[in-house]
């Protein structure tokens, strides 16, 4: 847990992100692969591809279940750029 307090320490302090670049740069700094976020998060690996990549959509619902799997605070919900 500490360690993932770190990389969102350092995430955040970047410019704001959208919600992809946020779930990308916490996934590889944590080392995880698409596959393991997807899994914790109940989505398709293909699902957390394309929203990584900014060609989907993200409903809150989902966008939640992504954050808990990664360990991000939803309050970075706030850093967010469209």
């Amino acid at each position: 847990l500490e360690a993932r307090t770190q990389t969102l320490v350092r995430i955040r302090s970047r410019r704001r992100m959208t919600f992809g670049t946020l779930i990308k740069e916490a996934r590889v700094a944590q080392g995880l692969t698409q596959r393991e976020v997807a899994r914790d998060a109940r989505v398709s690996n293909y699902t957390i591809s394309l929203i990584e990549d900014a060609r989907r959509g993200v409903t809150i619902r989902v966008a939640l279940r992504i954050m808990r799997a990664l360990g991000i605070d939803p309050e970075y919900l706030n850093e967010i750029d469209e």
